[in-house]
């Protein structure tokens, strides 16, 4: 084997480039990708003949047009020896079965093998997946990091080659020269590309979709409008951009869900009900009635949502060509913590706005209710080896007002529309005035039929003003589904984005300005300086401003309205007289609020929300003289009717689905390509559910748990309860003084951040079994099992200015050692004080109590 590989191949004929390749397509490629656009670019044709170039796409265009057969072939580089080529794949075979020879085949398990049929480049393929998602890199910056790893690893091999040359030379070995070929070849520009076959977008999305189970979004061809057609001024035929939008499989990713045991447990196994409670979809009347769940329990319960968003600066120039419509879906057969996660929330299409405006939203959701269809009838998906017929149909639909409106059929004008409710046929009169559900006439499933068929008469204008009606909902047409009850409200966008921060500007802007119980500088200080809780800082409210106040508009975030809702009556309430009726209106608002997010809820207390509602809509008319009942303030008027129907209403709410946008909005500036943007997000979205697929084969639900990096081990011993401690663990007594355990600052279950000495946790005790509460003293963890040993407090009562419960230590001073199973949720509260805002006015309780904010505390009293 005397040849030299350094002097073989095809040449680069660009000025000060050295590069080599095996064939003339790959010379054609190479031009492509690294001298595109080079000015001195002047190469011959690469067929042969005496034409020269100075672009690739002259070049390109030249051999199509009068060598098509030079794409038709693979033109080897010249100089090449078959027989050395072959010679050498021989002696690297070789090679490697010598070093693989001492090994047994038969001790090598199934698992093993399954990773030996893999192919060569598996790996590499999972390090670009990883790295594209994790990093969220562009295929510009991968391609450089491609080239910058094939150079490393190739710089090491040789290094390694040449180390193990030397060595063999110094011991008088003759196999030297075998391994000098094979430094010689990666010394060459033909040394082994551990990325071969994953170079271009294309064979990396073909080899994902093979080995990695990813799912490819689809491209719908839109149909062209009589607008598009037309003739120019030049009478030359018109061309118009085609318009499409992108669509993943619903079926396709339920039977890839399916594959995952604890999935398909979760979804075909009896949901036990609370006696007494309502606490998810199957304990409502939509699902009791519904003929699908009646003959099929197990039948996959689809949640739909959709929502606009906008990708760009709002300011800025494009702020309409990139905004995007997204939907998603959710299996609601999984239990809301599981549901919650974002790899949990799937992507069924994406599309502009725009298109919206244009086409419609039944053109659009055309192929996502014909696979819906399909499901209503029973899909055959192969589980494991056996076929099951699945069945299910859409059970929720959940949007904002706008977009629930739109797909609806309704209209979307709410401040004029004579019928602006999507749940009664309430007038403009009505509303103002009435503030019970049995006060309106309720829309139905035959009477919104036959209002839609007055949409096809000629009088469908007058019509369609009468009722509240544009269109028949596409969503319809499904046979176990209609828009008449399964288009529900959103606690997120009624509550949190409207009625709550109405309620809370004029609540402000009427102590500060007309009853002067304090200066709006007093309330921002204490907002900037109160004491929250570290699962508190990050929703910390913003700066108010005097102008927000004036127009009732405060610019805070959904969870800033949360959370500044729930810490107000500490930060003012000591300011406030307790028999204020705007304080007393505020209070209701509370008290629904921590009703309307209880994730169980019982009949008596579906009661007290009905009540509650009307008393404050009644209240806020009477003491805001002029103020007009808004259309979310109605919408919460039919929320006990959908709690009895659907369930629990937190239990489908917005807020998981608008923090899924958080994701594309930072690959969007990430990859900074706004051409064809919906396909562009829906591919790297599908590289991402691709990778939490690839972290175990038949696990997709997991509890993550997080620690510190760094833990404490301390021995068992010296803990002042250690007998409780190993009873909790299961050590045995006489291991106790050889037994080490880790002590943690903090752990993180179920996205719930634990810290020691500032968590208060609500747990179960003998004399409270619904709940007391208890600061976590310590955290204790061994063999990957983790307790929290809880300081219990003892409950002094509730009080009603403040919003709060009043508590204070225990004299028994009594400690529990609690797993995170045992708590009765995985909320945490935060010990508080009232902050005083006058100068005399006396604190309220003594430094040894404290308060717990009554924030989404489910039976607790």
């Amino acid at each position: 084997m005397d040849f030299q590989l350094e002097n073989i191949g095809i040449q680069c004929e660009v000025v000060n480039c050295n590069a080599r390749t095996r064939t003339r397509i790959e010379m054609l490629s190479h031009y492509r990708t690294v001298h595109r656009g080079d000015r001195t670019f002047d190469v011959p044709c690469l067929a042969g003949c005496d034409r020269r170039y100075r672009t690739e796409d002259g070049l390109r265009k030249h051999l199509q047009s009068h060598h098509p057969r030079f794409f038709e072939q693979n033109i080897e580089a010249e100089g090449v020896a078959p027989s050395d080529s072959e010679e050498l794949d021989v002696m690297l075979q070789e090679e490697i079965q010598r070093i693989n020879s001492p090994l047994d085949a038969a001790s090598i398990s199934s698992t093993e093998e399954q990773v030996l049929q893999k192919p060569h480049n598996y790996d590499s393929a999972l390090y670009l997946l990883c790295l594209s998602d994790e990093r969220k890199l562009n295929q510009v910056d991968l391609q450089t990091v491609m080239d910058a790893t094939t150079a490393f690893v190739n710089k090491e091999i040789i290094s390694v080659l040449s180390k193990t040359i030397s060595s063999l030379r110094d011991e008088n070995c003759t196999h030297f020269k075998s391994i000098q070929q094979m430094e010689q070849l990666y010394r060459s520009p033909f040394a082994p590309d551990p990325f071969e076959g994953l170079r271009t977008q294309y064979r990396q999305r073909q080899f994902y979709s093979k080995y990695f189970g990813m799912i490819n979004p689809s491209k719908i061809r839109l149909p062209a409008l009589p607008s598009d057609y037309g003739r120019h001024r030049t009478r030359q035929p018109q061309t118009f951009k085609k318009q499409e939008y992108v669509v993943v499989s619903l079926i396709s990713q339920i039977q890839c869900l399916l594959q995952k045991d604890d999935v398909y447990n979760q979804v075909f196994s009896d949901k036990i009900p609370i006696p007494g409670f309502l606490s998810r979809f199957e304990d409502g009347t939509s699902f009791l009635e519904n003929p699908l769940f009646k003959q099929h329990p197990h039948a996959l319960q689809i949640h739909l949502y959709l929502d606009e968003v906008q990708l760009c600066d709002a300011l800025g120039s494009k702020v309409f060509n990139n905004k995007l419509v997204f939907v998603y879906f959710t299996i609601g057969n999984l239990e809301m913590r599981y549901r919650s996660a974002f790899s949990q929330i799937q992507l069924l299409s994406i599309f502009y706005n725009c298109q919206v405006e244009r086409y419609g939203m039944n053109v659009l959701l055309k192929p996502i209710v014909d696979e819906l269809k399909k499901l209503e009838q029973g899909v055959e998906i192969v589980i494991k080896g056996v076929t099951h017929n699945i069945f299910g149909t859409l059970a929720i639909l959940t949007a904002d007002n706008l977009a629930s409106h739109a797909v609806g059929g309704f209209k979307t004008g709410f401040s004029k529309g004579f019928r602006k409710c999507r749940y009664c046929l309430g007038t403009d009169v009505e509303i103002q005035n009435n503030f019970t559900d049995e006060e309106f006439v309720e829309r139905t499933k035959s009477s919104h039929n036959l209002h839609c068929e007055t949409l096809s008469t000629d009088e469908a204008e007058y019509f369609g003003k009468l009722y509240g009606l544009t269109s028949k909902s596409i969503l319809n047409e499904l046979e176990f589904f209609h828009v008449i009850g399964g288009n529900v409200p959103d606690v997120m966008h009624d509550w949190l984005e409207g009625v709550l921060p109405l309620v809370i500007c004029k609540l402000l802007w009427y102590c500060i300005r007309l009853k002067r119980y304090f200066t709006l500088e007093m309330l921002n200080h204490s907002i900037r300086n109160f004491n929250y809780g570290h699962h508190e800082v990050k929703n910390k409210p913003s700066r108010i401003q005097l102008l927000h106040l004036s127009r009732s508009k405060l610019r805070q975030s959904a969870s800033q309205i949360w959370l500044l809702g729930t810490l107000l009556p500490l930060m003012i309430g000591s300011c406030v007289p307790p028999d204020d009726l705007v304080w007393l209106t505020f209070r209701y608002a509370l008290e629904i609020s921590r009703l309307i997010f209880k994730v169980q809820i019982c009949e008596l207390e579906i009661c007290r929300l009905e009540f509650l509602i009307a008393e404050f809509i009644s209240l806020y008319k009477e003491v805001f003289p002029g103020s007009r009942v808004i259309p979310k303030m109605h919408f919460i008027i039919h929320y006990p009717r959908f709690i009895r129907k659907l369930g629990p209403l937190v239990s489908f709410w917005c807020m998981r689905y608008e923090a899924k946008h958080s994701y594309f909005k930072q690959m969007s500036r990430a990859i900074g390509n706004f051409i064809n943007l919906p396909f562009t997000l829906a591919y790297r979205h599908q590289i991402s559910q691709s990778k939490h697929f690839m972290k175990n084969p038949s696990l997709f639900l997991k509890v993550e748990v997080v620690t510190p990096p760094k833990n404490f081990f301390v021995s068992l011993v010296s803990r002042k309860y250690c007998g409780l401690i190993a009873e909790k663990f299961d050590i045995p007594c006489n291991s106790i003084l050889e037994i080490a355990i880790h002590t943690l600052p903090w752990i993180t279950f179920c996205s719930t951040k634990f810290k020691k000495k500032n968590t208060v946790v609500l747990c179960k005790t003998v004399s409270r079994p619904n709940g007391a509460f208890g600061i976590i003293k310590a955290i204790y963890g061994y063999l990957e099992q983790y307790v929290l040993l809880v300081e219990m407090y003892h409950t002094v009562n509730f009080n009603d200015h403040l919003q709060c419960f009043h508590v204070s230590r225990r004299r028994d001073n009594f400690h529990q050692l609690l797993y995170f199973s045992e708590l009765l949720h995985h909320k945490v509260f935060q010990l508080q004080r009232p902050v005083d805002l006058s100068v005399s006015a006396n604190s309220m309780y003594s430094l040894s109590d404290f308060i717990v904010t009554k924030s989404e505390i489910n039976n607790c009293q």
